[in-house]
């Protein structure tokens, strides 16, 4: 009966399907020294493509000739970047791939394997092939993803002096470029005013503002109209704007007179003078006020004024026959409903009543629907 290959609970091998009935502690050692070459092999091609990519970093900066300029100008717009680092992961290196993915996989497996086999059977100790195997073939693999992660260091580093050697030369540029950020924070007085009464939208924003003087503390106005120089060519822009367009309507104001001579030419107009008629102005009495008025002046004014104006809009909330001044309109209309209203107007409902069940209604079908009940007709039988 074969012997057992490995022990119960421990994780089986990656790059071989062992079963405990048909392969045993032999057949698992042949396996592992047989991948020592495909592997090394494969070590050997991807480590000689990251050495050459690493050696032409050292001869030349690829990223020398990049304009940096439009670097600036996309971050401005707040749109991508236009330049990109060729190594900025170490997957990035090698093409994505099949054969490449499959080739990583599997060097981490054999050795995953080689070092699960060290723990179980400890072959360093009794076989000098797999001992070398062990050292050499993670020693390489190691070395291998180190030379990844220095060929990612050296491009990132590349990529950085370019642009810091572009940011030396171009200093100037540089420092416009941050005016020109700086300058979209400035305003002008109005809109620094249009935006304070937007956001007193509320009493309760107004309380959390501390009212205008806690908002101009907090967000004090920086006057920049004399020295920012974008702020001066904005409002000469402006100036010339409006200019242009009080040109424009000039223009426009004489056209249109132009044509209305033109036209009263062509089409001329009989004049008709119509005689002015003088009419005398009787008095008049305010039925409201009891004023007297002798000339139409002295009638407008009175008119228009406040003792007038008070007296007539009390009169509208005035019951003259209950002999009651309201408030309002609305306690006016209250008041029309009232009981004691009506019954000095005579117009008083009619009252349905039955004194037998103690009935009253002022609608005659409720009170004819109450009469065929059957409480009424016990009490009335």
């Amino acid at each position: 009966m074969p012997r057992p290959t490995l022990p119960d609970g421990s994780d089986r091998l990656r790059t071989m399907n062992v079963l405990l009935t048909k392969h045993t502690e032999d057949d698992i050692l042949t396996h592992i020294l047989s991948c020592r070459e495909p592997a090394e092999q494969i070590v050997n091609k991807y480590a000689a493509i990251v050495e050459d990519e690493i050696q032409d970093l050292f001869r030349a900066n690829p990223y020398k000739d990049l304009n940096w300029k439009k670097h600036y100008e996309y971050k401005f717009q707040n749109r991508p970047a236009p330049y990109k680092q060729r190594f900025e992961k170490t997957f990035d290196i090698f093409p994505c791939s099949e054969e490449f993915v499959d080739n990583m996989h599997y060097l981490l497996n054999i050795k995953l394997d080689i070092q699960m086999c060290e723990r179980i059977f400890k072959w360093s100790e009794t076989n000098s092939d797999f001992q070398e195997m062990e050292y050499r073939l993670i020693s390489k693999i190691n070395m291998f993803h180190e030379s990844q992660n220095e060929l990612v260091f050296y491009d990132t580093l590349k990529f950085k002096q370019s642009k810091e050697e572009w940011d030396k030369n171009n200093a100037e540029y540089l420092a416009d470029y941050q005016l020109r950020l700086d300058h979209r924070k400035h305003q002008t007085r109005e809109q620094y005013e249009a935006m304070m009464k937007e956001r007193f939208c509320s009493p309760e924003a107004i309380d959390w503002y501390g009212g205008e003087e806690g908002y101009r503390e907090r967000f004090v106005f920086v006057d920049t109209s004399e020295s920012c120089k974008y702020c001066i060519e904005q409002a000469k822009l402006r100036q010339e704007k409006q200019e242009r367009d009080r040109l424009r309507e000039e223009q426009e104001r004489i056209w249109r007179e132009q044509e209305e001579a033109k036209k009263m030419e062509q089409e001329p107009v009989q004049r008709v003078t119509v005689p002015v008629v003088q009419v005398k102005f009787e008095p008049q009495a305010c039925d409201c006020c009891g004023f007297v008025a002798t000339t139409k002046y002295e009638w407008t004014a009175h008119l228009n004024s406040k003792e007038h104006l008070m007296k007539e809009k009390l009169a509208k909330t005035y019951c003259s026959v209950c002999e009651i001044q309201c408030k309002n309109e609305s306690d006016y209309q209250v008041h029309l409903q009232t009981q004691k209203h009506k019954k000095k107007c005579g117009n008083m409902p009619i009252v349905f009543k039955c004194e037998a069940c103690k009935y009253e209604t002022n609608i005659k079908r409720n009170y004819e629907l109450h009469c065929g009940t059957k409480k009424h007709k016990e009490q009335t039988a």
